[in-house]
């Protein structure tokens, strides 16, 4: 009866054990899985550059900044001849020219934006999308090939299921002996009781 007892707590444990087992594993594919393709994604993007979206508006900073600078540029002309005339003082004219300098910068920065817009994304970074998505495959391998531990769950169940069989044949085999013992007591008894 001990050992009856003992090998269905051996079987709940195991079925316990198992449970969590394929939990777990599942659980960090799925992860996996979500950490590869997001991984194939970004890689994608990378290597497709800028949308055209994000082109046209690059393009239109451009022409944007293009207009400030010829606005600032005619200001300037504008400042000049009135502080040749003296009709304005010359620290207005060097705000007109500092206008105009900063307009020119931020055309600059535009047109280095649009380049790098057109020209999509840079070697290193593709490269670095591709071994990303790479580590990230390699940890769903990894992830994969936990399922052996599902298996070794599964085994210890099916080995305590057959102990458990085991046991209950033991303790019914044992009720039978009892039986026959107890049936061969009362044959003797009753024997005895028959010669005496």
């Amino acid at each position: 009866q001990k050992s009856l007892e003992n090998a269905r707590t051996r079987l709940r444990q195991a079925r316990i054990a198992a449970d969590l087992t394929h939990t777990r594993v599942e659980d960090a594919i799925a992860q996996a899985q979500i950490a590869a393709n997001s991984a194939r994604t970004r890689l994608a993007e990378v290597k497709a550059g800028s949308r055209n979206q994000e082109v046209a508006q690059a393009s239109a900073r451009v022409e944007a900044a293009r207009s400030s600078l010829r606005l600032a540029k005619s200001n300037l002309t504008r400042a000049q001849n009135l502080a040749n005339s003296g009709a304005i003082s010359p620290s207005d004219l060097d705000a007109a020219q500092v206008a105009a300098e900063n307009a020119q910068a931020q055309v600059n920065i535009a047109e280095q934006a649009l380049d790098l817009a057109k020209e999509g994304a840079r070697t290193d970074q593709v490269r670095l999308a591709e071994l990303q998505v790479a580590q990230a495959e390699q940890a769903l391998v990894q992830a994969q090939s936990q399922r052996a531990q599902i298996d070794v769950a599964e085994r210890d169940v099916r080995a305590a299921e057959v102990s458990v069989d085991q046991a209950e044949e033991g303790v019914r085999l044992a009720r039978l002996q009892r039986q026959q013992v107890t049936a061969s007591e009362r044959d003797v008894q009753a024997a005895a009781a028959s010669v005496g």
